[in-house]
Order: C-alpha cells, then sequence, then structure tokens
C-alpha cells in the first residue's frame, strides 16, 4: 500500500483521530505519523478540524439550554400570574 498516497493518508488520518483504524493498521500509521511530516500535519488538520466541531457543537448545545431555560422561565411567571388572579 501507498502510504505517501496523500488521499489514502488522508483518509486514515480521520480514521486514526477519531479512534476507528484499530490494531495493527492503527500501529503502523502511528509508526508512519512519527516518520513522515507530512502525515503527522494530516493529522493535526484533522484533530483542528474535529475538535471545532466539538466547540462548535458545544456552543450551540449551550444556546439551547439558554433557550430552554428562558422559556421555562417565561412559562412558570405565567403561571403564577394565572394562579395570583
Amino acid at each position: 500500500m501507498n502510504y505517501l498516497n496523500p488521499d489514502l493518508y488522508n483518509a486514515l488520518a480521520a480514521q486514526y483521530v477519531l479512534g476507528t483504524l484499530r490494531g495493527p493498521a492503527r500501529r503502523r500509521f502511528s509508526k508512519l505519523i512519527m516518520q513522515n511530516s507530512e502525515i503527522s500535519e494530516a493529522v493535526n488538520r484533522w484533530e483542528l478540524y474535529l475538535n471545532s466541531l466539538g466547540e462548535q457543537f458545544r456552543m450551540s448545545l449551550q444556546t439551547q439550554m439558554f433557550g430552554v431555560k428562558l422559556r421555562t422561565a417565561w412559562v412558570l411567571a405565567k403561571s403564577k400570574k394565572r394562579h395570583l388572579k
């Protein structure tokens, strides 16, 4: 297998970072990361990309939770007003 093919090492880098590259293939790829700067950079790019997706998801989730809390507070306040009438 030609590990110097950019399409191949990018696909393997993605699998490596996601944790889906396993067993002997993962061990071989780990060695290639240490030996080849292009492959190492591909792994770094995938780590940055996937971490940024995780951060965007976390921020989106926080925004959604704020909305839920705001709506809950509004419903409770409205409910209390009804009971006071």
